[in-house]
This record gives C-alpha cells, structure tokens and sequence, in this order.
C-alpha cells in the first residue's frame, strides 16, 4: 500500500482506496501461435481507468510512519503545511484580532442571556401584576449590568484587553465573570 500527500491541494490520498495508476492486463498484442498455445497470454501495464489519485506531479509518496504521524499531529491541532517540497507539522497561526473579538463577543452573549432572561421575566410579571422574581433595585442592578456587558465591545483596547463587569450578588442564576 503507498500513501501519498497532494502538495498542491492538500489531503491524503492511498493506492488501496484511489486504485493504483497502472494495472496489469493482457497483452492485447499477443496471439498464441505453435507451442504457446496453452500457455498464459503474457501481461503488460495499462492506465487504470479508475485510478481516482491526483496528477502524479502533485503528490509526494510518504512512508507509512509518516503518514501517521502527520494523522497524528492534525488530531492533536498541528496543521499540515509543504515545506521543501514535502509536508510537515505546524503550529496553527494565532487568532486574528477578529477571531478574538468573535470569541470575546461570544463569552459576553453568554454571560448576558441569563441575564436578558431574568430581565425580561421580571417586566413581564411586573406588567401583568404578578408577583415578582426580583425586587425593583435587583432588576435595576441586573439592567446596569447587562448594560456594562453590551459596552464592553466599545472599551478602548478591545479585544486586546477586556475589563469584564463585575456581576451583581443577587443569585446563583447570576453567571461569573470570565476568565480572560
């Protein structure tokens, strides 16, 4: 079996799955004449027709060793780049300042949904003269703060540096600052 890797698009590729890129058929050229004729027709190469691997130009052949170990390195976050005309591990690239900003984003939205939700349960009991989850002074701090994690997109260094709101005291519902 021979594995080999696409420097030109990237992916693994194995003869035993893709079909090697010859395959030995009969000679079409050959007839059996005098003492050869119970003999075997003799064999010669072809292109397979349903040999499914890149351009040979674009893969290289890897040893079996390789070839996991280069597996092994993707699962464990290593990326696969060509170096000298052969692949090798990488570190991934650092995030870029929007993929920080996305991920920052995404710890405020799940700090604030427990807190919309808790907000707006409490207009809608105080609407509807219910009897209320929080006093008015609860809701009020839950408000300031839902409203310090909307601004903190807007502080100055962000996403370089992040001053996360302190969560007021009112219960366990309440989630804690993240860790930055």
């Amino acid at each position: 079996m021979a594995y080999f890797y696409d420097i030109a698009h990237g992916g693994f590729y194995c003869d035993a799955v893709h079909g090697p890129r010859t395959i030995p058929v009969r000679d079409p050229d050959w007839t059996p004449g005098g003492d050869d004729t119970l003999a075997a027709p003799p064999r010669v190469e072809q292109a397979n027709p349903h040999c499914t691997l890149p351009p040979a130009g674009d893969l290289v052949v890897l040893s079996e060793d390789t070839y996991h170990a280069l597996l092994e390195g993707q699962s464990r976050g290593k990326r696969i780049v060509v170096r000298d005309g052969a692949p090798t591990l990488a570190d991934p690239p650092p995030p870029t300042i929007e993929q920080i900003a996305a991920r920052l984003r995404a710890q405020r939205d799940a700090l604030l949904a427990p807190i919309t939700d808790a907000l707006q349960r409490h207009v809608l009991q105080t609407t509807y003269a219910q009897p209320t989850t929080l006093t008015d002074a609860e809701a009020s701090a839950l408000a300031a703060y839902a409203q310090a994690l909307r601004d903190v997109p807007q502080q100055p260094n962000f996403p370089h540096t992040v001053v996360w709101p302190d969560a007021p005291a009112l219960t366990d519902a309440i989630p804690a600052t993240p860790e930055v």
